[in-house]
């Protein structure tokens, strides 16, 4: 395995795992923080389809890349998955946001 492939690959994997634990604990410490959110358990598990979509992300771009890619596919692939899944952790912490904001209210 090229040592790009390797490292590509770790990176994904790695930030796979961050981001879901990162958008766990904030939508946990959101519901901790307001109980008001607990009670309606809808609203916690919502932030399950994004969380989920955040990490499949990653998870697609870890098992996209291979050994046989160029150089510039291997950057395309790691281009496509930054933007979709920063776009849905982008998209996840607005919505525990507002979330508790509308708790607040």
């Amino acid at each position: 395995m090229s040592e790009l492939v390797e490292k590509s690959k770790k990176q994904m994997l790695a930030l796979a795992i961050l981001s879901g634990i990162v958008l766990i604990a904030l939508t946990a410490v959101a519901a901790i923080g307001y109980p008001e959110m607990m009670s309606k358990g809808l609203t916690v598990y919502m932030m399950a389809v994004p969380i989920f979509f955040t990490v499949l992300a990653f998870v697609l771009g870890y098992l996209d890349i291979e050994d046989d890619l160029t150089e510039g596919e291997i950057r395309y692939m790691k281009f496509r998955s930054y933007c979709f899944g920063g776009a849905m952790f982008v998209m996840s912490v607005i919505a525990v946001l507002v979330l508790v904001w509308y708790s607040m209210n």
